[in-house]
């Protein structure tokens, strides 16, 4: 017959690795439960990172460009504003270099005009001069003639011939005086119109050379100025571009700088929040191992204590639950041997004739009162043995309450009611040898369910 403790300790240790088997099957799926959710929540913070980086490279690109297209455009306007400008001091410069070039010919114009109306001035006041000439001149030939008229009437009067030669002498050579005076005047006027004319046509040739001259330094300086002021404005556009181009090339590089500076600090932010699920996931996984390496420490523990008072029940209880089996098994054979010739059980010296309103045994044959406080059950002789050996001695109230108070009256009761059943089979009370070979059998096979159903509930309620 299989030992019962060795029956219980192979249960236990299949019930245990199956516990074991189960749990091992549990923590793996709880940890590539763990590793997908990690796994899961990590792709979806790498992609929303990724999405979120995309849209900030996608919005640093377009204040990029609109940065560069308001800067060309402010250059563009810049550059009309300072082509304006250019076109303005040129326009500018036109009227001006047109309006003193008016006034110059103005000027030059006015000197001539002076000049010609000075000759016409002069012009005048020599016929008028040459006239008074002339009218003196006549004024004074008439005179001339009057006074040798008068002389002469006044000699033929006298009837002076001497006196009358002398007189056309005299008149001829005053004639002549008068012609040489005039002649002289004459001379005289028309040099000095000639000097006249030379020194107004010299004055105005120096005049309009002068003028000519102050006109010519006047336009160069006009130019020259002019050109200086838009080499001036040239230079300060130029500066002035420069120094937009530069500010504009600063300020890109400031906003590549702050890009740069907002994707490394979100790459950090990136790479801290990884860190940080990496080590939730390796602290989880961590607790997850822990716990599944101390449950298992646990239950192997519990085993092994669980063995070991197994092998305690094996050692200490088997020879008695052996014994007590024998026992059983004997008594089993001698009821079956009664039955055979018919006799009874004990040998009634102990029979007492009192009531049995609290129980307790019957000796012998005979007629017994029952049932003082109600309904009964009676215990035939076998239960009865049966249930000697079970409790280890003579029944009481109080062991067989204990007894059926415990964890084992069930599969005690169980094996009971197989017997009393087997018994109800055998009316006749006729039993073979096939029938007590069946009956031994019958109650070890009991016996070794009930200890081992025994040693499995206490196995397990520690």
């Amino acid at each position: 017959m299989r030992s019962p403790g060795r029956q219980g300790v192979g249960a236990r240790r299949r019930a245990d690795q199956e516990a074991q088997a189960e749990a091992q099957e549990q923590y793996a799926q709880k940890r590539v439960e763990l590793t997908e959710e990690f796994e899961k929540r990590r792709n979806e913070i790498i992609e929303n990172y990724a999405e979120e980086n995309a849209e900030i490279e996608k919005r640093y690109m377009e204040d990029r460009a609109r940065a560069i297209q308001d800067f060309h455009e402010d250059m563009a306007e810049s550059e009309a504003d300072y082509r304006r400008t250019i076109r303005n001091l040129i326009q500018d410069f036109e009227r001006d270099m047109a309006q003193r070039q008016t006034d110059y010919e103005t000027r030059r114009a006015q000197i001539i005009n002076d000049y010609r109306q000075d000759e016409l001035d002069s012009e005048k006041d020599h016929r008028d001069r040459l006239k008074e000439l002339q009218e003196d001149y006549q004024r004074k030939m008439r005179e001339a003639q009057r006074d040798h008229e008068e002389n002469v009437e006044d000699l033929v009067a006298q009837r002076d011939a001497l006196g009358l030669a002398r007189e056309r002498r005299r008149y001829a050579r005053e004639k002549e005086r008068i012609n040489e005076w005039y002649q002289d005047r004459l001379n005289d006027l028309e040099q000095n119109l000639a000097d006249e004319r030379r020194r107004r046509k010299q004055m105005l040739d120096e005049r309009l050379s002068e003028l000519d001259a102050e006109h010519a330094v006047e336009m160069q300086r006009l130019r020259e100025e002019h050109e200086i002021e838009l080499a001036r404005r040239r230079e300060e556009h130029n500066i002035e571009m420069q120094r937009r181009e530069e500010e504009f090339q600063l300020e890109l590089e400031r906003m590549a700088e702050e890009h740069e500076i907002e994707m490394e600090k979100r790459s950090e932010q990136h790479q801290e929040t990884l860190d940080e699920l990496d080590n939730q996931h390796r602290e989880r996984l961590t607790q997850l191992d822990k716990h599944f390496r101390d449950e298992t420490e646990r239950r192997a523990k519990q085993l092994r204590d669980q063995m070991q008072i197994l092998l305690k029940i094996e050692r200490d209880g088997y020879n008695a639950m052996k014994a007590a089996t024998e026992q059983y098994v004997n008594a089993l054979l001698a009821e079956a041997a009664r039955l055979e010739t018919g006799l009874p059980s004990g040998d009634g010296s102990d029979y007492d004739p009192r009531d049995f309103q609290h129980g307790g045994y019957i000796r012998k044959k005979g007629l017994f009162l029952g049932g003082e406080s109600g309904y009964e059950y009676v215990m035939d002789n076998t239960l009865t043995k049966l249930m000697e050996s079970m409790v280890g001695g003579n029944l009481t109230n109080e062991n067989i309450l204990s007894m059926l108070s415990s964890s084992k009256a069930q599969q005690i009761s169980g094996g009971i009611q197989q017997h009393v059943h087997l018994n109800a089979s055998y009316p006749g009370g006729v039993i073979t040898r096939e029938m007590r070979r069946e009956i031994q059998n019958l109650a070890t096979s009991s016996i070794e369910k009930v200890v081992e159903k025994a040693m499995e509930d206490f196995a397990y309620a520690m």
